[in-house]
Parts: structure tokens; sequence; C-alpha cells
């Protein structure tokens, strides 16, 4: 799927791309002025395996609720040029069970993640968050159900 279309984009709705089962990648360059990602953007996506979002880097200042949550296929994902955002909804990346790594470490400005961050993703060997140095409130389970006592997880945080 190609987005490119999209340059005037300053917000992304609740539920756009929810449930698309078959979408195995998604093009987003188009997206280059979006500031909000509101709730549930790609979630349930089961076949996505992988996205690339720098192309918001420079943009996006907040991500909703269940953002890639369900997606799962992903089995990777680098945020680290995320550097406006400063707040991550509940849920996000729930349940992408085949995630084994995330780089968060350029979220620099982030003060907010909400609940269940991370939940369900039981693949994961690798979480850098490094860049959490704002970081004041962290929901509830930041990642249950990841079982480090049987999982090689290799957690940086600076």
């Amino acid at each position: 799927m190609n987005l490119t279309g999209l340059t005037r984009e300053k917000t992304i709705g609740g539920y756009f791309l929810y449930g698309c089962d078959a979408l195995i990648s998604i093009d987003i360059n188009g997206l280059s002025s979006v500031a909000d990602i509101n709730n549930e953007f790609l979630s349930y996506c089961r076949a996505l395996t992988s996205i690339n979002l720098s192309v918001l880097t420079k943009s996006v200042t907040t991500i909703g609720n269940y953002v890639l949550a369900g997606c799962k296929a992903l089995t990777s994902i680098d945020l680290c040029g995320l550097n406006r955002v400063t707040r991550i909804g509940d849920k996000f990346l729930f349940r992408c069970e085949a995630l084994t790594s995330i780089n968060l470490s350029g979220m620099t400005s982030v003060t907010t993640i909400g609940n269940e961050f991370l939940s369900y993703c039981r693949a994961l060997t690798s979480i850098n968050l490094s860049g959490f140095i704002r970081v004041t409130r962290i929901g509830d389970s930041l990642s249950s159900s990841v079982d480090v006592r049987h999982s090689p997880l290799l957690l940086s945080v600076g």
C-alpha cells in the first residue's frame, strides 16, 4: 500500500487501516506532516512484517492507544527517530507476538507511556529504552507476558 499522496495530512484518524489482514508492507512516506497518530492505526494488520516510520521523525508528537497492536507478524521496529513524541498511548505494540527487537533510543521527549506497552510481545529479545530520559509516568504492566527468566531479553536503558 502506498500513502505518498497524503502529504498535507496533520492527523491519522482513529482506526485508519485497522484490521487489514492481508497487508504485508506499507509506504507511509506521504505522511511527513502528521503530528498525531490516533488510536488503532494499523492495528490488527496480522500479516504486516515491517514498517519504516522514519518519515514521521520531524512531526509526530503523540501516538494513540493500540497503535500497531495485534500485528502478529511484525518482527522488529525502529522508532529511534521519533524524537518529538511526548506521549505513547495504551497497548502500543500490544500482542505483536513475533516482535524480537525494538529500538526506542531516540525517543528523548517521551514523558508518558500508557498501560500494557509491549504486553504479550513474547518473542522480545532486545529492547532499547535508553532515550526514555524524561519519562515521568509509566502505566501498568509495561511488558506483561515477557518472561525474563526464560528469555534472553536484553534491556538497554542507557
